[in-house]
């Protein structure tokens, strides 16, 4: 998939790169992520090759854990909290192509932008609508893409999107900002509920690395080969 959409695109291993260092950089306070440690953009470019072109610090570690929520109607949460609710406003799912040899083009996500669509359509708002985003970012590469996919820029400017520091604290939309699953890791069914939790807090203004004046927030997941795709709209107005 990077190598497809370098090719096409001509994102670089800088623009890889700096997922990284911007998640890292966002994990620092985050005392349930499994890194707390800042890297640089050199140490990002110089690390061990994995599959090129990405390398260690583009990959996501699989981690233990595990994650929970409680989900209540508007009177029920009223009852049992006097903190600002969060409301789900909308969701949407899909799933194609589940076999590699069946995708035609690796670098549009389809299922994701199907997704998207359904639940920017049921919460009755826009990508720029969206104040904070948890995104899967499972390798640098699928962030990049997600930018794209999910309307935050135009395809093929996602790499010129995390550059020009648009996915970073004062950019367009703020995204990973507890660090995502390149310095949270990746339990796997506990990322989902890690994102929902951190879009809570940050709709609340109680983040360890607070967007200012947050209130609508989005959440991404993805599994299988880019195949099935999972997106959610909170905010705090109904």
């Amino acid at each position: 998939v990077a190598q497809q959409h370098m090719q096409q695109y001509g994102t670089t291993e800088e623009q890889l790169a700096l997922v990284s260092v911007k998640n890292r950089r966002n994990g620092l306070l985050n005392t349930k992520g499994q890194f707390q440690q800042e890297i640089t953009l050199d140490e990002a470019l110089n690390a061990k090759a994995i599959v090129p072109p990405l390398k260690l610090f583009d990959c996501c570690p699989v981690t233990d854990g595990a994650a929970a929520v409680i989900l209540a109607c508007e009177e029920k949460a009223k009852y049992y909290s006097d903190k600002p609710l969060v409301y789900i406003k909308g969701t949407g799912q899909a799933t194609l192509s589940n076999m590699s040899a069946n995708m035609p083009d690796w670098t549009t996500w389809k299922a994701l932008k199907i997704a998207a669509e359904q639940a920017y359509e049921k919460a009755g708002v826009k990508p720029s609508d969206i104040d904070v985003a948890q995104t899967h970012d499972c390798f640098t590469i699928s962030e990049i893409i997600e930018y794209e996919d999910l309307g935050f820029c135009e395809k093929g400017e996602g790499g010129l999107f995390i550059q020009e520091g648009r996915s970073d604290f004062g950019g367009t939309v703020p995204v990973n900002t507890d660090g995502g699953l390149l310095s949270c890791g990746h339990p796997f069914g506990g990322t989902g509920i890690r994102q929902g939790m951190e879009i809570m807090k940050q709709l609340r203004g109680e983040a360890a690395r607070q967007v200012e004046g947050a209130r609508t927030g989005l959440t991404h997941n993805l599994s299988g080969f880019i195949a099935a795709h999972t997106v959610i709209i909170y905010g705090r107005d109904i």
